[in-house]
């Protein structure tokens, strides 16, 4: 049996950009840690990651290890999948935290009905020092009878409830789609999943990001899209938090070529979001590069798209992540340069588009 190697390591970055430390070792196993995500514990002041774990080849589960601020890990690492499950090593999990509970929710991708339903989207609850609140939990409805990949997910303090989105194949005429499904607080999902992708997305729609909006109570869902003429592009929808739609799905990224892998977070001065993903216009010359967008809370895209990744930026960038700070975002990517990958990153304002 062919086995994956790798450890999973982080660093610290002030809020000014500068490095902090050394690298941090968060897991070093026999095989390998793959697909990592991190939230922030406001409650704990600390930090939860988790990720896709080999440890077991036959068998990949979802791990979780706690942080402290210093980036020191806070006990040991932990399974958070539960023994039915059935995980793929190519399907990140993803994670968001209830601060009114002080839990988190962990969801991922799960194959356990494979041979009936293929994927589908399971989750489960953790307390704030990790522990598991009951079993895992089937999120994707019993109309989801194809495959359900690459979910995401984030909280709701006016509705006490999590987003949770995937890539969905159960209408095979129209190719994948984005649906959602909400999730209580208590891990119970709330009436049915729904469509998100508009009537116009038929040509294969998948690797959905989301983030919350507090001041309007709404999430902004963003994903790779192909319903013009099969090439890639980013487009949008916004979803109040009681769940369906608001308006329809709109364009985000205005590229000639290829543009996948998106990501988003919302800034609280500016009331707005950015949106970045990995973009092909630049191809040959320079291989894919990391571009990003703002867009207005009420989902009018801002501004123009802006290229991200700097001049050495000549090989490859891919897999962008963002996140918002007091009034700036940290976008992050990883680069290969000359003769190996390695972690680069940016920091945006985060202020009101002039």
């Amino acid at each position: 049996m062919y086995t994956i190697t790798g450890d999973l390591n982080g660093r610290r970055v002030r809020a000014d950009g500068a490095l902090l430390g050394t690298r941090l070792t968060i897991a070093a196993g026999p095989t390998a840690e793959l697909m990592p995500q991190v939230i922030y514990n406001s409650r704990a002041d600390h930090y939860l990651v988790v990720w896709i774990d080999t440890r077991t080849p036959s068998k990949p589960a979802v791990y979780g290890r706690r942080l402290r601020p210093n980036g020191l890990p806070l006990g040991t690492d932990f399974p958070i999948s539960g023994p039915d499950a059935a995980i793929g090593v190519y399907e990140p999990p993803a994670v968001a935290f209830n601060p009114a509970a002080n839990q988190y929710l962990v969801v991922w991708s799960d194959l356990r009905d494979d041979h009936t339903r293929g994927h589908d989207i399971y989750g489960r609850r953790l307390r704030a020092n990790g522990t598991a609140i009951g079993d895992d939990f089937l999120i994707s409805g019993p109309g989801a009878d194809d495959d359900e990949e690459g979910p995401a997910v984030a909280y709701s303090a006016a509705t006490n409830q999590y987003l949770v989105v995937w890539g969905d194949g159960r209408d095979y005429d129209r190719g994948d789609d984005i649906y959602g499904r909400r999730v209580k607080a208590n891990g119970v999902p709330a009436k049915s999943d729904f469509r998100i992708s508009g009537a116009t997305a038929t040509e294969g729609e998948g690797l959905p990001a989301l983030a919350y909006n507090s001041a309007a109570e709404e999430y902004l869902v963003v994903w790779t899209d192909r319903r013009n003429q099969g090439l890639r592009d980013i487009y949008g929808q916004r979803v109040p938090a009681t769940g369906r739609k608001i308006g329809g799905n709109f364009r985000i990224s205005r590229g000639p070529d290829q543009e996948s892998s998106a990501a988003v977070a919302y800034s609280t001065s500016a009331d707005q979001y950015l949106v970045v993903w990995a973009d092909g216009r630049n191809l040959p010359t320079r291989s894919g590069d990391i571009f990003g967008r703002r867009v207005a809370a009420d989902g009018t895209p801002l501004d123009k798209d802006f290229r991200l990744c700097g001049p050495a930026a000549t090989g490859n960038d891919r897999g962008p992540a963002v996140a918002y700070g007091p009034g700036e975002y940290l976008v992050v990517w990883s680069s290969f340069r000359e003769t190996d990958w390695a972690i680069y990153g940016i920091r945006v304002d985060g202020q009101p588009s002039a």
